[in-house]
């Protein structure tokens, strides 16, 4: 039987301990990664797509709401929380159920059977999975408004990626200007922070640049015209460019 891979984002020792002690009798479970912050959830999920997360929601300066906003296409997620008047807002964002603290073996055991039954159910029917699971969320509309968050130094910054003009690689870092001429840094390579892209909005056009297609005012003899800037097209990936062009007109 093919493994049910798992991740989670906890940063309590005891609670891990806890819940890896919990899993343990369920051998169809493979740990893929245990997340030290939000950040790095958010740029690694895209490449592990892990099929179950649990988030520890109680965690101090830590919104499990707003994350769920900003994650594209989350897992089936369990939210691990003490304040039962959050259970309701946690589902409506997008958690699939919630587990207390205390893991208690036996209540573990009863939930986490039925989700991996539904787990398996939706691997099974990657169509039935794709349309109707209510917790995974659908691709993003034209118009609709997705953020994320951007980390440098100690600082988080969470925006909106409809308003990205371009990201540029800065050498240890990314530089990201907005529509606003707000400029942000991010620690983050280029291919990780594309893959937090929809890639039917944004497209790299070299290998130091990334620009948002509906930002672009001018194309010409191999580069890009964004306001009062220009970005060279390499031929590479002019390819890449000339196909949205005809995707999206």
């Amino acid at each position: 039987m093919k493994k049910i891979t798992c991740c989670y984002f906890l940063n309590d020792a005891k609670l891990e301990a806890k819940l890896l002690e919990c899993i343990k009798p369920f051998d169809t479970i493979e740990l893929v990664e245990v997340f030290k912050n939000d950040v790095e959830m958010i740029e690694r999920l895209s490449d592990l797509k892990p099929s179950l997360m649990f988030i520890n929601c109680d965690l101090d300066k830590f919104n499990a709401i707003e994350l769920m906003k900003i994650i594209p296409r989350p897992p089936f997620t369990i939210a691990i929380t003490q304040k039962k008047e959050m259970v309701a807002n946690l589902i409506d964002a997008g958690y699939f159920d919630y587990l207390e603290p205390s893991l208690d073996t036996k209540i573990f055991w009863k939930k986490f059977s039925r989700i991996l039954g539904i787990i398996r159910y939706f691997s099974q029917n990657e169509q039935v999975r794709e349309s109707s699971n209510p917790y995974r969320k659908s691709k993003t509309k034209k118009n609709a408004k997705m953020y994320t968050m951007v980390k440098h130094q100690k600082s988080h910054t969470r925006i909106c990626v409809n308003d990205i003009l371009y990201v540029k690689n800065a050498g240890n870092c990314l530089r990201i200007e907005n529509c606003n001429g707000v400029i942000l840094y991010h620690n983050s390579t280029m291919k990780q922070f594309y893959e937090l892209l929809p890639h039917d909005q944004f497209v790299r056009i070299n290998k130091s640049i990334i620009v948002n297609y509906a930002k672009i005012e001018k194309f010409e003899h191999n580069t890009i015209y964004i306001k009062n800037l220009s970005f060279p097209v390499s031929r590479a990936y002019t390819n890449n460019i000339k196909d949205m062009f005809r995707q999206l007109g």
